[in-house]
Order: structure tokens, then sequence, then C-alpha cells
């Protein structure tokens, strides 16, 4: 069984409720299926809660096409924590100098 707590589990519930089970859990492998997935490649990415480049902006083609008000469009800012969970402690320090800006 797969643990419902992890942070990447709770912004898919969230951005995806017309995805629930009877029960009210994300149906992982109905999302898995509508996105052109294996359910593996869904629970891999909820486990380690990461998800490879291609995952993540399919969830985000996926979510754009979505024309449902309950389900809130997904972002790269959304995806980026578990797509890059390492990114803010190899970036560079932000700058005042003119020009040079955050990368995220």
């Amino acid at each position: 069984m797969i643990e419902r707590v992890g942070a990447l589990y709770k912004l898919l519930e969230a951005h995806f409720p017309d995805h629930r089970s009877k029960q009210g859990h994300l149906d992982i492998a109905r999302l898995a299926r509508d996105l052109g997935y294996s359910h593996e490649t869904l629970y891999r990415a909820i486990r380690g809660n990461t998800m490879k480049p291609p995952v993540a902006l399919r969830l985000l083609q996926f979510s754009a096409q979505l024309d449902e008000p309950l389900s809130p469009r997904l972002f790269w800012e959304d995806l980026a924590p578990f797509v890059l969970p390492k990114f803010h402690d190899y970036s560079r320090p932000a700058s005042n100098d003119p020009g040079v800006g955050d990368l995220v």
C-alpha cells in the first residue's frame, strides 16, 4: 500500500480531484492511464517524492487540457521541487546586480 502523506501525492490529489477513487483517494492507476503511463511510473514518483522531467511535462500538458473548475492548473513552479529537488542548494546566490536575476 502506498503511503498517502508525501508532498507530491498531496499536490496531485489537489490538482486532479476528478481522479479520485470511491474512497476519496487519488486514483493513481487511472491518472497514469490518462497520462499514457504505466501505473508503476506514477507510483515510483510518489514513493520517491521525485519525478523525471518527461513525466512532469506530461502532467503539465494534461493539466492544461482539463477544463474543470475544480482542477487547478499545474505549472512548472509546482513541480520543480520534485523534478530538481536540490535545485536551490546548488544555485547561484541571488544577486542585486542589474540584469542578473534568480533562475526560479
